[in-house]
Order: C-alpha cells, then structure tokens, then sequence
C-alpha cells in the first residue's frame, strides 16, 4: 500500500509545473489485494483501501491532517527541515487489512496458528520533498478498529465469489 502513495505522490510532483504548490485533487487510487492470487488462507489474508491525493486530504472532514501536524510539531519532526520544504503531498486513506489461520475449516482456536484478525483503518500523510538536499521524507498517522465484523462479511463474500472453502474460525 505504501509503493501506491509513493508512486502516486511521485506522480502528482511530476505533473505539477509549480512543484511547491500543491493540487487540490492530484488523483486517487483503490487498492485490493488477496490470497486468492497465491492459493493459500495464511498470516495475511487480503486487503483493500481508497486513497485521496492532494489538499483535499488536509480539507476533508474527517481528516485526521491536524492530528499528525501536532504530532509532528510534538517531536520535533516538523522543525529538522523548517523552511527548507520544497514541497508537501499528502494523501489519504481509508482502508482494511484481513488476517486467517492457515486452517481455516476450524471453528475453534488453533493456539499453534495466528488467529483471525482484522483491521478496519484510515490514515492520513504527508511527504516533503527537499529539492536542494536531494531528499524526501514522509509521516503518516493511522487509526484503526480492530475486531468488526466487517472482515468477516467481507472474507466469506469473497470466498463465495471465488467459490472457496468458507473460513469457520471469525
């Protein structure tokens, strides 16, 4: 997921012909990744998210842009580079991340195999490029649920879809 913000915070830089102003709506990208691709229910499953570039991801209500710049100003972070930023992207993210046992027929908890998890998350991240040092740096803050049911919902759909053997364990 991260390769996907690098990628499109790349790209966004690149098209910009100011590149220390900053796009309203520099783009978007939807993530989906499983185990379908490998054949194999085990550690990590699947996942998927939409992200949102540019100043639109500061804008948004429910961006969590604020908290990380306090957290920045908090440790020092925002102050190394002070005066020195070429230019800010930011991007954010609303996604899951889903986790299985490798036995996924059983009902019951298997204490020698990784239980079923799940992650339901968005985040939000700023990456500043220091044109004169040649250099980037990038920080994100990420909040989660742990534990919905949603993983479930969404794992057995797709298992359906794919017509897969149905986990037991969530």
């Amino acid at each position: 997921m991260v390769t996907l913000v690098f990628l499109q915070s790349g790209m966004a830089l690149a098209e910009n012909k100011n590149p220390r102003s900053e796009k309203h709506d520099s783009g978007w990208s939807f993530h989906f990744d499983n185990d379908i691709f490998t054949g194999t229910d085990r550690n990590y499953t699947g996942g998927l998210a939409v992200s949102v570039f540019g100043k639109q991801a500061v804008e948004s209500s429910i961006s969590l842009d604020s908290v990380l710049q306090g957290f920045n100003t908090f440790t020092g972070i925002d102050s190394l580079w002070k005066n020195k930023t070429a230019s800010s992207n930011h991007a954010q993210t609303w996604g899951t991340l889903l986790f299985t046992p490798e036995d996924i027929s059983s009902a019951s908890i298997i204490p020698s195999d990784r239980p079923y998890a799940c992650l339901v998350f968005a985040d939000n991240s700023e990456q500043n490029t220091l044109y004169n040092y040649k250099a980037a740096y990038q920080t994100s803050l990420t909040v989660g649920i742990l534990g919905t049911d949603f993983c479930r919902t969404l794992q057995n759909g797709l298992h359906r879809v794919f017509g897969s053997d149905q986990p037991n364990g969530w």
